[in-house]
């Protein structure tokens, strides 16, 4: 984290990461848990105070904006309880994974506001993903996404929807997924041009937050 500082990096997101797959373990790697997701956004804040993990003080604190990820695929009340840990940790922003449709966005906060009896204060960053036939899909695809890819609709259009939907319902940023193919490529052209179309269309007009690309 130090060399991060030293290179002027500011934000970090702090993600758990895949399990290794049989053929990594295989070829003699393991995993490495020392470090809970909590645990690390936790430990990076008291580098922020100064302190390393011995709570002892040291010369310099860095100075980053941690962030943490949020998957509403997955069971959503567990989901909002770990949202509150990590933000209770030290997160200053969350970024879910891909989402396809407001309603999934909309039972969240509401789920969290239920549970936590706030509203939730940190930025979010709704994800979505440029998808494509031959590429990796992350999430639960709705079946009229799935149709239309059949049919030969472009992700890159599919994607522009869902951002529309999600700027007239004054979604204030959103998380840029390109297309991830199989063999680990990105299609950051296509990306891009999803930004750029969006942008002509003076959408972008509507959102106080950011309009972001993944690197």
């Amino acid at each position: 984290m130090f060399g991060a500082q030293a290179l002027g990096l500011e934000n970090v997101i702090v993600t758990q990461g895949d399990e290794l797959t049989q053929r990594e373990r295989d070829h003699g790697a393991s995993p490495v848990k020392d470090l809970s997701s909590t645990g690390l956004i936790r430990l990076i804040n008291d580098m922020n105070q100064g302190l390393d993990y011995r709570g002892s003080k040291f010369a310099k604190p860095t100075d980053f904006c941690v962030g943490a990820t949020v998957d509403l695929n997955k069971n959503m009340e567990q989901e909002v309880v770990l949202a509150e840990r990590k933000i209770q940790s030290g997160a200053r922003f969350l970024i879910t994974q891909p989402i396809y449709e407001i309603a999934q966005r909309d039972r969240f906060l509401n789920l969290y506001e239920q549970k936590m009896k706030k509203v939730l204060a940190v930025p979010v960053f709704w994800g979505v993903q440029v998808l494509d036939n031959e590429g990796v899909v992350l999430g639960n695809v709705p079946q009229w996404i799935n149709n239309d890819l059949v049919k030969g609709r472009s992700g890159s259009d599919i994607a522009q929807e869902i951002m529309e939907n999600l700027a007239e319902h004054n979604v204030q940023g959103i998380y840029l997924l390109p297309t991830i193919f199989r063999n680990g490529a990105r299609d950051y052209a296509a990306a891009r041009g999803v930004i750029s179309a969006f942008s002509s269309r003076n959408i972008t007009e509507r959102f106080d937050g950011e309009l972001n690309e993944t690197r």
